[in-house]
């Protein structure tokens, strides 16, 4: 305004909002043991707030082995365990992971049995 008066407008949310930041930066995702050699192996996620994500694993020909919708309710580590059922062969498979907001991360292992 132009007489000097200072106007304020306060917003509550529901939700934590996020500015300029995507999804795949919240979460440190570990996979072991590397190379896999057993029937499973785990994924941890130490997440800095509760979130959904959606797990693919491929091999280095794009062949779907593995998918899951991973809700975690809340915040800090949690663990996925991945069992190979059927026939995994040996070799590369890497772990797409995709958030809601649209952005994705991958990570890459092997498989030795």
């Amino acid at each position: 305004m132009d007489d000097g008066t200072v106007m304020r407008k306060y917003v509550a949310f529901d939700e934590a909002v996020v500015l300029n930041s995507n999804f795949a930066s919240f979460a440190d995702i570990t996979i072991y043991p590397v190379p896999v050699v057993e029937q499973t192996f785990s994924i941890d996620f130490d997440l800095l707030v509760p979130l959904n994500i959606n797990l693919n694993i491929v091999n280095n020909m794009g062949v779907v082995y593995h998918t899951k919708q991973l809700q975690f309710a809340q915040a800090g580590l949690n663990k996925y365990v991945v069992n190979l059922s059927g026939s995994w062969p040996s070799g590369l498979y890497h772990a797409i992971f995709n958030y809601p907001d649209g952005s994705s991360e991958t990570r890459s292992f092997n498989v030795a049995q």
